[in-house]
């Protein structure tokens, strides 16, 4: 059993510079026995950003209780399905509930906020993100 791990998930448009995931990395530095924490940049696409975060999860996270994800918007919705495929602990900050339909608004052209990548969303990130969706939270 390693030590326990806890992974940052950013939401739409943001990055590893957020004030949250900024702010939650300083305080788990902070403990007396930190954590080990990450804090992946995920890709804009639904189904990289899963298979990325489950390539380190799989290659360097311990597994179930010792892993906690925590996310916000977006990231809560990622963190909700891993934690499903896991076994492992979420925490959800304001998550998105049903991002394959709340975020069609933002379809078309897009710049991360901290990042400044310029990428589309299309149709295909909304059928990622269904096939993402928690049909019952154990």
């Amino acid at each position: 059993m390693g030590a326990p791990t806890i992974t940052y998930l950013h939401g739409f448009n943001s990055s590893p510079q957020s004030v949250k995931g900024c702010t939650l990395a300083s305080a788990a530095a902070a403990l007396s026995d930190p954590p080990r924490f990450h804090l992946p940049q995920l890709h804009h696409r639904p189904a990289r950003a899963m298979r990325d975060v489950c390539a380190w999860i799989d290659r360097e996270a311990p597994q179930g209780r010792d892993l906690t994800l925590i996310g916000s918007s977006l990231g809560g919705f990622y963190a909700t399905w891993l934690a499903e495929k896991y076994g492992s602990r979420a925490v959800l900050i304001n998550p998105a509930i049903r991002p394959y339909e709340d975020l069609r608004p933002f379809l078309g052209r897009q710049r991360n906020f901290h990042t400044g990548e310029a990428y589309e969303v299309t149709p295909i990130h909304f059928e990622e993100l269904g096939a993402l969706a928690v049909g019952r939270i154990t």
